[in-house]
């Protein structure tokens, strides 16, 4: 049987997929195959989201000492 080799194979009980990888899988008889592709594509986004909310909150920071300097 050929797999992409984007897709790793889960044992059937996929202790990983109560993790939070239940939409990264499929299921193939007694095992899951979690596709690697769209699992990274998910971290990649996760780690984009964590990159905005820290330049969010910096200019949160910054906002907030030009408010509390004009309030002097």
């Amino acid at each position: 049987m050929l797999v992409d080799r984007s897709l790793k194979l889960l044992p059937k009980n996929g202790g990983a997929l109560a993790g939070g990888l239940s939409g990264f899988y499929y299921r193939l008889g007694n095992v899951y195959l979690l596709d690697l592709n769209r699992y990274e594509e998910a971290g990649a986004l996760y780690r984009q989201a964590g990159e905005i909310n820290d330049q969010v909150n910096i200019l949160l920071h910054v906002a907030l000492g030009i408010i509390c300097r004009l309030l002097r």
